[in-house]
Protein backbone atom coordinates (compact mmCIF):
# COMPACT_ATOMS: atom_id res chain seq x y z
CA UNK A 1 0.00 0.00 0.00
CA UNK A 2 0.77 3.69 0.00
CA UNK A 3 2.55 3.44 3.74
CA UNK A 4 5.09 0.93 2.40
CA UNK A 5 5.73 2.65 -0.95
CA UNK A 6 6.37 5.73 1.38
CA UNK A 7 8.83 3.43 4.10
CA UNK A 8 10.36 1.59 1.08
CA UNK A 9 11.18 5.34 -0.54
CA UNK A 10 12.65 6.89 2.85
CA UNK A 11 15.06 3.83 3.14
CA UNK A 12 16.02 3.83 0.04
CA UNK A 13 17.18 7.70 -0.03
CA UNK A 14 19.02 6.45 3.26
CA UNK A 15 20.91 3.82 2.07
CA UNK A 16 21.05 5.07 -1.87
CA UNK A 17 19.61 1.54 -3.01
CA UNK A 18 16.77 0.16 -4.26
CA UNK A 19 14.16 -1.34 -1.81
CA UNK A 20 11.52 -4.39 -1.97
CA UNK A 21 8.29 -1.68 -1.07
CA UNK A 22 5.43 -5.35 -1.02
CA UNK A 23 5.25 -8.35 -2.68
CA UNK A 24 1.30 -9.51 -3.89
CA UNK A 25 0.47 -12.81 -5.40
CA UNK A 26 3.78 -13.45 -6.72
CA UNK A 27 4.44 -9.60 -8.14
CA UNK A 28 7.48 -7.78 -6.44
CA UNK A 29 6.91 -4.12 -6.13
CA UNK A 30 10.92 -2.67 -6.57
CA UNK A 31 10.81 1.29 -6.22
CA UNK A 32 13.71 3.89 -6.01
CA UNK A 33 14.01 7.70 -5.03
CA UNK A 34 14.65 9.91 -8.23
CA UNK A 35 17.39 12.25 -6.83
CA UNK A 36 18.55 15.80 -8.64
CA UNK A 37 21.37 17.09 -6.37
CA UNK A 38 19.52 17.63 -2.65
CA UNK A 39 16.32 16.97 -3.23
CA UNK A 40 13.98 14.50 -4.46
CA UNK A 41 12.61 15.00 -7.91
CA UNK A 42 10.12 11.40 -7.91
CA UNK A 43 10.57 7.72 -7.88
CA UNK A 44 10.65 4.81 -9.97
CA UNK A 45 9.18 1.30 -9.34
CA UNK A 46 9.32 -2.02 -11.08
CA UNK A 47 7.09 -5.21 -10.80
CA UNK A 48 8.55 -8.34 -11.45
CA UNK A 49 7.73 -11.67 -10.60
CA UNK A 50 11.18 -13.39 -11.47
CA UNK A 51 13.80 -12.97 -8.76
CA UNK A 52 16.21 -10.12 -9.93
CA UNK A 53 19.99 -10.65 -10.11
CA UNK A 54 22.49 -8.02 -8.86
CA UNK A 55 23.13 -7.14 -12.68
CA UNK A 56 19.53 -6.30 -12.51
CA UNK A 57 18.83 -4.78 -9.69
CA UNK A 58 22.20 -2.37 -10.48
CA UNK A 59 20.79 -1.71 -13.84
CA UNK A 60 17.74 -0.70 -12.44
CA UNK A 61 19.23 1.92 -9.89
CA UNK A 62 21.22 3.58 -12.43
CA UNK A 63 18.24 4.33 -14.91
CA UNK A 64 17.04 6.21 -11.63
CA UNK A 65 19.97 8.13 -11.56
CA UNK A 66 19.80 8.88 -15.29
CA UNK A 67 16.59 10.32 -14.93
CA UNK A 68 17.28 12.30 -12.36
CA UNK A 69 20.20 13.82 -14.07
CA UNK A 70 17.59 14.50 -16.76
CA UNK A 71 14.60 16.11 -14.53
CA UNK A 72 17.84 18.30 -12.90
CA UNK A 73 18.75 19.78 -16.11
CA UNK A 74 15.13 20.50 -16.82
CA UNK A 75 14.43 21.93 -13.90
CA UNK A 76 17.64 24.39 -14.06
CA UNK A 77 16.51 25.04 -17.20
CA UNK A 78 13.07 26.10 -16.03
CA UNK A 79 14.57 28.14 -13.25
CA UNK A 80 16.74 29.89 -15.16
CA UNK A 81 13.68 30.78 -18.11
CA UNK A 82 11.35 31.72 -15.24
CA UNK A 83 14.32 34.19 -14.20
CA UNK A 84 14.38 35.57 -17.31
CA UNK A 85 10.50 36.06 -17.21
CA UNK A 86 10.52 37.87 -14.09
CA UNK A 87 13.29 40.80 -15.11
CA UNK A 88 12.20 41.06 -18.46
CA UNK A 89 8.37 41.62 -16.97
CA UNK A 90 9.44 43.81 -14.19
CA UNK A 91 11.61 45.61 -16.97
CA UNK A 92 8.50 46.22 -19.29
CA UNK A 93 6.16 47.34 -16.44
CA UNK A 94 9.01 49.76 -14.47
CA UNK A 95 8.77 53.41 -15.36
CA UNK A 96 12.37 53.60 -16.14
CA UNK A 97 12.58 50.50 -18.71
CA UNK A 98 15.94 49.38 -20.18
CA UNK A 99 16.75 49.96 -24.08
CA UNK A 100 14.29 48.76 -26.43
CA UNK A 101 16.37 47.02 -28.59
CA UNK A 102 17.40 44.87 -25.35
CA UNK A 103 13.93 44.69 -24.49
CA UNK A 104 12.82 43.38 -27.93
CA UNK A 105 15.47 41.51 -28.33
CA UNK A 106 15.08 39.49 -24.65
CA UNK A 107 11.31 39.13 -25.40
CA UNK A 108 12.36 37.70 -28.87
CA UNK A 109 13.92 34.39 -26.56
CA UNK A 110 10.86 34.44 -24.70
CA UNK A 111 8.25 34.06 -27.69
CA UNK A 112 6.70 37.66 -27.14
CA UNK A 113 7.19 40.26 -30.28
CA UNK A 114 7.12 43.79 -28.68
CA UNK A 115 6.53 44.93 -32.35
CA UNK A 116 2.49 44.21 -32.35
CA UNK A 117 -0.24 45.29 -30.19
CA UNK A 118 0.24 43.90 -26.34
CA UNK A 119 -2.47 43.69 -23.72
CA UNK A 120 -1.71 43.61 -19.68
CA UNK A 121 -4.08 41.77 -17.48
CA UNK A 122 -3.12 42.59 -13.75
CA UNK A 123 -5.26 40.16 -11.02
CA UNK A 124 -5.40 40.52 -7.13
CA UNK A 125 -6.31 37.29 -5.17
CA UNK A 126 -6.63 36.50 -1.45
CA UNK A 127 -5.22 33.35 -0.19
CA UNK A 128 -3.49 31.77 -1.61
CA UNK A 129 -1.84 34.32 -3.18
CA UNK A 130 -0.68 35.25 -6.59
CA UNK A 131 2.45 33.08 -5.66
CA UNK A 132 0.95 29.94 -5.88
CA UNK A 133 -1.72 30.78 -8.79
CA UNK A 134 1.50 31.72 -10.41
CA UNK A 135 2.77 27.96 -9.58
CA UNK A 136 -0.01 26.56 -10.78
CA UNK A 137 -0.39 28.50 -14.11
CA UNK A 138 3.36 27.05 -14.81
CA UNK A 139 2.70 23.51 -14.00
CA UNK A 140 -1.32 23.15 -15.55
CA UNK A 141 -2.13 26.11 -18.16
CA UNK A 142 1.39 26.96 -19.71
CA UNK A 143 0.64 30.37 -21.42
CA UNK A 144 3.07 29.97 -24.64
CA UNK A 145 4.39 33.50 -26.14
CA UNK A 146 3.30 35.32 -22.80
CA UNK A 147 4.97 36.68 -20.01
CA UNK A 148 3.85 35.15 -16.43
CA UNK A 149 5.25 36.62 -12.97
CA UNK A 150 4.17 38.09 -9.48
CA UNK A 151 4.45 41.92 -9.56
CA UNK A 152 3.62 44.22 -6.41
CA UNK A 153 1.98 41.15 -5.13
CA UNK A 154 -0.15 40.33 -8.06
CA UNK A 155 -0.44 38.38 -10.75
CA UNK A 156 0.84 40.06 -14.00
CA UNK A 157 0.57 38.51 -17.56
CA UNK A 158 1.77 40.58 -20.47
CA UNK A 159 0.73 38.93 -24.12
CA UNK A 160 -0.21 39.54 -27.56
CA UNK A 161 -3.21 41.45 -28.12
CA UNK A 162 -5.02 38.65 -30.14
CA UNK A 163 -4.43 35.65 -27.57
CA UNK A 164 -5.71 38.25 -24.41
CA UNK A 165 -9.18 36.56 -24.11
CA UNK A 166 -7.76 33.06 -24.51
CA UNK A 167 -5.13 34.42 -21.32
CA UNK A 168 -8.03 35.21 -19.44
CA UNK A 169 -10.14 32.58 -19.80
CA UNK A 170 -6.93 30.21 -18.83
CA UNK A 171 -6.12 32.66 -15.87
CA UNK A 172 -9.07 32.91 -14.67
CA UNK A 173 -10.12 28.95 -14.67
CA UNK A 174 -7.01 28.35 -12.63
CA UNK A 175 -7.95 30.55 -9.75
CA UNK A 176 -11.31 29.18 -9.35
CA UNK A 177 -11.05 25.45 -10.34
CA UNK A 178 -7.02 25.42 -8.16
CA UNK A 179 -7.52 28.35 -5.86
CA UNK A 180 -10.87 28.98 -5.08
CA UNK A 181 -9.71 32.24 -3.95
CA UNK A 182 -11.39 35.93 -3.56
CA UNK A 183 -10.02 37.67 -6.85
CA UNK A 184 -10.08 40.71 -9.01
CA UNK A 185 -8.42 42.13 -12.31
CA UNK A 186 -8.38 43.99 -14.91
CA UNK A 187 -7.12 43.01 -18.90
CA UNK A 188 -6.14 46.35 -20.66
CA UNK A 189 -7.15 47.44 -24.01
CA UNK A 190 -4.62 47.12 -26.56
CA UNK A 191 -1.06 49.12 -26.68
CA UNK A 192 1.06 49.50 -29.80
CA UNK A 193 4.64 49.01 -28.16
CA UNK A 194 6.31 48.67 -24.78
CA UNK A 195 7.26 51.99 -24.47
CA UNK A 196 3.37 52.57 -23.62
CA UNK A 197 3.12 49.37 -21.07
CA UNK A 198 4.66 51.40 -17.68
CA UNK A 199 2.01 54.02 -17.81
CA UNK A 200 -1.03 50.95 -18.43
CA UNK A 201 0.44 49.07 -15.74
CA UNK A 202 0.22 52.11 -13.48
CA UNK A 203 -3.72 52.80 -14.70
CA UNK A 204 -4.60 48.92 -14.17
CA UNK A 205 -3.19 48.99 -10.35
CA UNK A 206 -5.35 52.07 -10.02
CA UNK A 207 -8.48 50.53 -11.70
CA UNK A 208 -7.81 47.44 -9.06
CA UNK A 209 -8.07 49.90 -6.42
CA UNK A 210 -11.37 51.46 -7.89
CA UNK A 211 -12.66 48.07 -8.20
CA UNK A 212 -11.86 46.77 -4.37
CA UNK A 213 -13.73 50.29 -3.87
CA UNK A 214 -17.01 49.61 -5.67
CA UNK A 215 -17.01 45.77 -3.75
CA UNK A 216 -16.23 44.23 -6.81
CA UNK A 217 -15.11 40.34 -6.94
CA UNK A 218 -14.90 37.07 -8.82
CA UNK A 219 -14.47 39.22 -11.91
CA UNK A 220 -11.63 40.10 -14.41
CA UNK A 221 -13.01 42.88 -16.27
CA UNK A 222 -12.09 45.12 -19.38
CA UNK A 223 -9.97 48.30 -18.59
CA UNK A 224 -12.65 50.19 -21.14
CA UNK A 225 -15.38 48.88 -18.89
CA UNK A 226 -13.75 50.56 -15.94
CA UNK A 227 -12.72 53.97 -17.20
CA UNK A 228 -16.14 56.02 -16.26
CA UNK A 229 -16.08 54.20 -12.66
CA UNK A 230 -12.07 55.21 -12.33
CA UNK A 231 -12.88 58.88 -13.17
CA UNK A 232 -15.19 58.96 -10.57
CA UNK A 233 -14.74 56.65 -8.22
CA UNK A 234 -10.86 56.67 -7.18
CA UNK A 235 -11.46 58.85 -4.11
CA UNK A 236 -14.13 57.30 -2.58
CA UNK A 237 -14.65 53.93 -0.51
CA UNK A 238 -17.73 51.82 -0.03
CA UNK A 239 -20.09 53.77 2.22
CA UNK A 240 -20.37 56.44 0.19
CA UNK A 241 -20.56 54.53 -2.78
CA UNK A 242 -23.47 52.69 -1.18
CA UNK A 243 -24.70 56.16 -0.37
CA UNK A 244 -24.90 57.33 -4.01
CA UNK A 245 -26.72 53.98 -5.02
CA UNK A 246 -29.35 54.88 -2.74
CA UNK A 247 -29.82 58.24 -3.04
CA UNK A 248 -30.30 57.44 -6.93
CA UNK A 249 -31.58 54.22 -7.74
CA UNK A 250 -32.66 52.93 -3.86
CA UNK A 251 -36.54 53.36 -4.54
CA UNK A 252 -36.19 51.33 -7.71
CA UNK A 253 -33.77 48.65 -6.07
CA UNK A 254 -36.36 48.59 -3.03
CA UNK A 255 -38.94 48.11 -5.19
CA UNK A 256 -37.43 44.98 -6.93
CA UNK A 257 -36.42 43.52 -3.75
CA UNK A 258 -39.79 43.56 -2.82
CA UNK A 259 -41.98 43.51 -5.57
CA UNK A 260 -39.80 41.10 -7.47
CA UNK A 261 -39.81 43.32 -10.27
CA UNK A 262 -36.88 44.23 -12.85
CA UNK A 263 -37.46 48.26 -12.81
CA UNK A 264 -33.59 48.67 -12.18
CA UNK A 265 -32.43 46.86 -14.95
CA UNK A 266 -35.00 47.56 -17.36
CA UNK A 267 -33.91 51.33 -16.87
CA UNK A 268 -30.48 50.13 -17.70
CA UNK A 269 -31.35 48.51 -21.12
CA UNK A 270 -33.28 51.42 -21.72
CA UNK A 271 -30.52 54.08 -21.02
CA UNK A 272 -28.02 51.19 -23.04
CA UNK A 273 -30.54 51.37 -25.66
CA UNK A 274 -30.24 54.99 -26.77
CA UNK A 275 -33.73 55.27 -24.87
CA UNK A 276 -35.64 53.39 -27.50
CA UNK A 277 -39.13 52.15 -25.60
CA UNK A 278 -39.82 50.03 -28.99
CA UNK A 279 -36.21 48.90 -29.20
CA UNK A 280 -35.39 47.98 -25.60
CA UNK A 281 -38.83 45.91 -25.34
CA UNK A 282 -37.96 44.04 -28.11
CA UNK A 283 -34.51 42.91 -26.60
CA UNK A 284 -36.55 42.39 -23.04
CA UNK A 285 -39.35 40.00 -24.75
CA UNK A 286 -41.82 41.96 -23.70
CA UNK A 287 -44.96 44.21 -25.14
CA UNK A 288 -44.00 47.85 -25.81
CA UNK A 289 -47.08 49.21 -23.76
CA UNK A 290 -45.48 46.94 -20.39
CA UNK A 291 -42.26 49.00 -21.27
CA UNK A 292 -44.17 51.88 -21.23
CA UNK A 293 -46.11 51.25 -17.78
CA UNK A 294 -42.37 50.23 -16.53
CA UNK A 295 -41.07 53.81 -17.34
CA UNK A 296 -44.31 55.54 -15.54
CA UNK A 297 -43.71 53.39 -12.42
CA UNK A 298 -40.14 53.82 -12.90
CA UNK A 299 -41.00 58.23 -12.56
CA UNK A 300 -43.81 57.56 -9.93
CA UNK A 301 -40.63 56.17 -8.02
CA UNK A 302 -37.71 58.42 -8.86
CA UNK A 303 -39.22 61.51 -10.14
CA UNK A 304 -38.96 63.53 -13.33
CA UNK A 305 -35.02 61.68 -14.94
CA UNK A 306 -35.50 62.68 -18.72
CA UNK A 307 -33.27 65.58 -18.46
CA UNK A 308 -29.57 65.12 -19.38
CA UNK A 309 -27.72 65.55 -16.15
CA UNK A 310 -30.24 63.61 -14.25
CA UNK A 311 -30.20 60.61 -16.83
CA UNK A 312 -26.70 60.79 -16.59
CA UNK A 313 -26.55 60.33 -13.55
CA UNK A 314 -29.04 57.43 -12.94
CA UNK A 315 -27.20 55.34 -15.63
CA UNK A 316 -24.18 55.93 -14.11
CA UNK A 317 -25.96 54.41 -10.90
CA UNK A 318 -27.09 51.61 -12.81
CA UNK A 319 -23.81 50.77 -14.48
CA UNK A 320 -21.84 50.86 -11.59
CA UNK A 321 -25.01 48.44 -9.83
CA UNK A 322 -24.98 46.01 -12.58
CA UNK A 323 -21.05 45.44 -12.27
CA UNK A 324 -21.24 44.71 -8.21
CA UNK A 325 -24.26 42.78 -8.85
CA UNK A 326 -22.31 40.35 -11.27
CA UNK A 327 -20.02 40.01 -9.23
CA UNK A 328 -21.79 38.04 -6.48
Amino acid sequence: GDAALARALRTGRSVGRSQVAYEIDGETCRVMPVIGGDDVLGSIALFHRAVLDEMAVRTFERTSSVIGIVLLSQERKEATRNRGVSTLLRSLVAPRQDEAATLVDRAERHGIDLSKPLSLLVVDMERPGAGYALRRLRALTPLANTLVDEVDGSLVVLCPATSACDVRQAVVGVIRREMRAVHRGVLSRPVAGPAEVPALYATLRRALSVLGRIGVDGLVVEQDELALYSTLFETHDRTSLAHFLDATIGPLLAHDAKRGSALASTLLHYLDGQRNAKATAGRLSIHVNTMRQRLATIESLIGPWTEATRGLELHIALRLWSLRASSD
